[in-house]
């Protein structure tokens, strides 16, 4: 799905993609990718690092980006080498070139996600039966015995 990042071998242009959710180790996993001056489907889905580039000004402040949010920005595109390079047997995933997004600048969000609270109503969690305060600690103190 990604030939049309392969045939753009380090070139720089705007995309614009919805935010699925966060991942391991400072990531993010962008979907349906697409060149927001075109609209030409780029990617299906894309892992990318985050770092101080992935911030909104909300008010007088930065947020971090959010599961929901559909952003725009600016990123070079680039070849990489994935798959398994261990030596245990068994593993079949050979090493194969792929492409991805990196530099990323000028980001704009251009539709934020609805906060959780804002998207049940008190009708609705009464329904869902979710407990007003948090569940209690099965612990014991500490010191007693």
């Amino acid at each position: 799905m990604r030939e049309a990042l392969a045939a753009r071998d380090n070139e720089r242009f705007r995309i614009r993609a919805a935010v699925s959710r966060r991942g391991k180790r400072r990531t993010i996993l962008l979907v349906d990718g697409v060149d927001a001056s075109s609209g030409e489907s780029l990617f299906d889905h894309l892992w990318m690092k985050i770092g101080k580039w992935a911030r909104v000004p909300e008010g007088n402040d930065w947020r971090a980006i959010r599961s929901g949010d559909v952003i725009e920005f600016d990123a070079r595109t680039g070849p990489y080498v994935k798959g398994y390079f261990g030596k245990r047997k068994g593993i079949e995933k050979p090493p194969a070139l792929d492409w991805k997004m990196f530099r990323p600048t000028k980001l704009k969000l251009i539709s934020a996600a609805q906060p959780k609270a804002l998207l049940l109503s008190s009708d609705a969690r009464g329904d869902m039966n979710v407990p007003e305060r948090g569940r209690r600690s099965r612990r014991r103190p500490r010191g007693l015995v």
